[in-house]
């Protein structure tokens, strides 16, 4: 059974991030090329890619290649101390 793919607005919307920021050094997203990344993006979790390409942002000065954002999007997604708290509370619960 096939994944169901990220819905193609979003697709587009997170690559538009990449557009904006990496303009500058080139960065040009051809409608064959969305097509290859979204081929190979598209299954990926909404907020696995949104991490992801906030991660490359974070981390990289130079034009993402499509490697390099597959990279970040299998990144695991750290909690923030607050989600991490919850979870101990709620994982406690359940050993009582």
């Amino acid at each position: 059974m096939e994944k169901k793919k990220i819905d193609r607005e979003v697709f587009k919307k997170l690559i538009n991030i990449l557009e904006i920021e990496y303009e500058e050094k080139g960065f040009r997203m051809s409608k064959e090329r969305a097509e290859m990344w979204y081929e190979s993006l598209g299954s990926f979790p909404e907020k696995k890619l949104r991490n992801g390409i906030k991660l490359y942002i974070e981390q990289c000065t130079f034009s993402p290649q499509l490697a390099d954002i597959i990279e970040k999007a299998c990144t695991p997604i750290m909690e923030s101390v607050e989600e991490y708290e919850k979870r101990i509370m709620e994982e406690r619960k359940v050993n009582v």
